[in-house]
């Protein structure tokens, strides 16, 4: 990814034919947002825009100016994804890995929900993260306490 949109236009040509369509992504420039559905058709390229609708060049480039790091978050049971978007105000999910340890790409079709047992890879700024205390269970306490006194 560049900040030359026909650079982007050249690369995203090569490695379709070595990738196939639906494996090319693309990020988006802020002008591109107020592109309406009409004109997107129209578009002979039809990669997919990368990670969610709003999130464009600028924002990222912003984010990492902010000192923003990528940041990987297990999403399970005790930790949903709605605690996560609680916990971190400023933040572009980027892909997900399930236990599989197959990635799942992040685009513009993202509903907004992660499934639990998967691991979000998401571009943090860490000032916004703030901690919430995390229920332990008497096993883990247990646990604890035994390897303290070791």
């Amino acid at each position: 990814m560049s900040m030359d949109k026909e650079l982007n236009t050249l690369a995203e040509l090569h490695y379709r034919h070595e990738f196939g369509e639906q494996k090319i992504y693309r990020l988006k420039f802020s002008e591109d947002k107020a592109k309406n559905e009409r004109e997107e058709k129209q578009s002979n390229f039809k990669s997919r825009w990368s990670f969610s609708r709003d999130t464009t060049y600028t924002k990222m480039a912003s984010m990492l100016s902010k000192k923003a790091r990528i940041k990987i978050t297990n999403i399970t049971d005790s930790y949903s994804f709605a605690q996560y978007r609680d916990d971190n105000k400023q933040y572009v999910p980027l892909y997900t890995v399930d236990k599989e340890k197959r990635l799942h790409v992040i685009t513009d079709s993202f509903d907004n929900d992660i499934p639990r047992e998967h691991k979000l890879v998401a571009l943090v700024i860490d000032d916004e993260v703030q901690p919430k205390e995390v229920d332990v269970t008497q096993k883990q306490q247990q646990a604890r306490a035994r390897r303290c006194t070791i």
